[in-house]
């Protein structure tokens, strides 16, 4: 988990004081949030009004909702209006007025909790406008000739759980300790001068804004008409602009 008062360059005491020199010594230490992609800084800034969760894959959606219901620090209704998808983030909207530090407290809070695998606020990647969720995994590329040694020494308390299938020197997967400052671990493996790169795994925001997965729908002209079997076209109910607004909430059975 990131906290926001943390230096993004932090080193982690012990183990690591006899590193290599930084690949990026040449470059100043940039000021505030963001990681390091290969030699360029990319800055991120906090958007303190929503949190990505992930929980336990063992979790229904009613199981879900529940344990939103009981979180802190929420807008109302999150608990029904959250997009669930069992095994996948869910992203609630935060009660108005919190700061970024206010935002980051709170999901270390919900990371804490049983059951919840992750939490972290809406990041925004500053060039681009997109946002972007953490995860707990690093993904590093190591340069030809890294030695075992130095991967374990510079890797020490991080789980390996995959491979990166490049067709030459395949890429590696890290977990990191919810108590660890993720991003502050990726740039200090960036920095090492052992890598090709070491960035922090990100989640998409992907919002679904209509549609359906039902084999029928293209047949159900009241819902949203294309003209099919003589249908006036737009002659419907224009289900899918009220999708675009709300999915509707669990709490509702039609």
């Amino acid at each position: 988990m990131r906290s926001a008062a943390t230096s993004p360059l932090l080193l982690i005491a012990g183990a690591l004081l006899a590193a290599p020199a930084a690949a990026q010594e040449s470059a100043p230490t940039p000021a505030g949030l963001g990681y390091w992609n290969g030699p360029d800084w990319q800055p991120l800034a906090t958007s303190p009004d929503s949190l990505g969760i992930v929980f336990a894959d063992s979790l229904s959606e009613a199981e879900i909702r529940a344990r939103i219901a009981q979180f802190p620090g929420l807008a109302g209704g999150q608990a029904d209006q959250a997009v669930v998808w069992p095994g996948h983030a869910v992203v609630v909207e935060l009660a108005a007025g919190l700061s970024a530090d206010e935002a980051w407290s709170l999901a270390e809070q919900i990371s804490a909790q049983a059951e919840v695998r992750e939490a972290a606020p809406r990041l925004i990647a500053t060039e681009t406008g997109e946002p972007l969720y953490l995860t707990d995994e690093i993904l590093v590329r190591w340069k030809d000739g890294v030695s075992a040694g130095q991967r374990e020494a510079w890797t020490q308390g991080l789980e390996r759980t995959a491979t990166l299938a490049y067709t030459v020197n395949p890429g590696e997967v890290y977990a990191v300790d919810p108590s660890e400052d993720l991003l502050a671990r990726a740039n200090e493996l960036a920095s090492s001068g052992l890598v090709e790169f070491a960035i922090p795994d990100f989640r998409i925001e992907r919002v679904r804004y209509s549609g359906s997965n039902d084999p029928f729908y293209a047949y159900q002209w009241h819902l949203e008409s294309t003209g099919i079997n003589g249908a006036g076209v737009d002659e419907d109910i224009d289900a899918e602009g009220a999708w675009a607004i709300t999915r509707g909430t669990a709490s509702v059975t039609i």
